[in-house]
């Protein structure tokens, strides 16, 4: 064991050598690394590709490419996994030519699921070769028909062969894992489903949201979120106030990432609910859906209650842009007495959600209304002078 590692030392600092990146940081990661048993070798790879999201000046690729070629299978998985913050064209063949042929189907499948960023890249933002792409999706599907391949291997190609939305043997090969007896293979195709966003899936997901699996529910939800499933809204809300935590924080979030505006009270309902998780989880949504409408703008938001029709840009905007007064906002009407009537309990009955959602419409209508009013006004100043 100790000859492998000395030997991938040394190619690791080829590497290092020829691609002129990295070096002082190399230098001294491989200075520790070598000296360390193996489970602090394996502690040392995962704190430095838990860094990786925040690294924005070291290219650690070559070191992880060297760690690909590591004795043990974990140290593998978790360099190769790393590749994901890497996404260029030079690494593609090292990284399928490991999905193809590691001897552990963990490492195996890992690699063929960081493959999915590079298809993301290269085929939904056209960033690589096009004839590269077109041989990564062949080379994958080939993998993910196979039926002597471990199932860890074919549904992490399957799912990385989901942002290819157009293609009949990609969706054909979704459409075959979903009804497939194996869980694993059923999740992955429902996680495709929601990255494909084809409408061929709508009905599945919709089907798969009262799955008594709860596994393949959450799933379900996730991928709703992710597709934009607006046919999925009024299950969602309704799932925001389940009695499974964990499916009501999927939820939540899933309402948010639909970037539709009845979303909107659904959410600020949830801020106000007794569980910490379910308030912090509601506010990122509500956030989230401001950013989805940011990206598919919808021009007007309706109040029922008075037909007033407001920018929903400035509707986020007031909503998102103090955050101290938002929680000084959703505090009123909630202090001790209100647990005793329901309000902050675990899930509080409709018709006082009802009572609450009027009260504050009203009072968000009076602000909106309000400065309606005094934008109007200035309006009028402004064509005044112009006149």
């Amino acid at each position: 064991m100790r000859d492998k590692i000395i030997k991938i030392t040394v190619e690791v600092q080829e590497i290092i050598n020829s691609t002129g990146v990295g070096d002082a940081m190399a230098e001294y990661f491989w200075d520790e690394f070598n000296q360390l048993p193996l489970h602090e070798q394996r502690a040392r790879v995962e704190q430095l590709v838990s860094q990786e999201e925040e690294n924005f000046s070291e290219n650690n690729a070559p070191l992880y490419l060297a760690l690909m070629k590591h004795p043990d299978p974990e140290i593998r998985k978790a360099a190769v996994g790393a590749m994901w913050f890497y996404p260029e064209e030079e690494y593609i063949e090292t990284i399928l030519r490991l999905c193809k042929t590691d001897p552990d189907d963990e490492v195996r499948g890992k690699a063929a699921s960081v493959l999915g960023r590079y298809i993301y890249e290269g085929w939904i933002l056209e960033e690589f070769d096009p004839h590269l792409m077109r041989y990564l999706i062949e080379e994958l599907l080939r993998i993910a028909e196979d039926v002597h391949e471990s199932i860890t291997v074919r549904r992490f190609s399957m799912e990385s062969l989901g942002f290819v939305y157009d293609d009949p043997r990609v969706l054909n090969l979704i459409e075959n894992a979903y009804f497939s007896p194996e869980e694993d293979m059923r999740l992955s195709a429902i996680f495709a489903m929601g990255r494909n966003g084809n409408e061929r899936w709508i009905s599945y997901l919709l089907d798969s949201l009262h799955d008594p699996n709860k596994n393949l529910r959450l799933e379900a939800i996730c991928a709703c979120g992710e597709a934009q499933i607006q046919e999925s809204f009024s299950e969602l809300k309704a799932l925001c106030f389940e009695s499974d935590k964990e499916v009501r924080l999927e939820a939540i979030w899933a309402l948010g990432k639909l970037g539709i505006q009845p979303a909107l009270q659904t959410l600020c309902l949830c801020t106000q609910d007794k569980d910490e998780d379910i308030r912090t989880m509601a506010q990122e949504a509500i956030e989230e859906l401001s950013l989805a409408s940011l990206e598919d703008p919808l021009e007007f938001t309706e109040i029922p209650e008075e037909g007033l029709f407001i920018p929903v840009q400035e509707f986020f905007a007031e909503f998102l842009a103090d955050t101290e007064q938002e929680e000084d906002l959703f505090e009123t009407g909630r202090d001790e007495g209100d647990e005793e009537e329901g309000f902050g309990g675990d899930y509080p009955a409709e018709a006082e959600w009802d009572t609450f959602g009027e009260e504050f419409d009203e009072e968000f209508l009076e602000e909106f209304e309000e400065d309606f009013d005094e934008d109007d006004s200035d309006d009028d100043d402004d064509d005044e002078k112009r006149f």
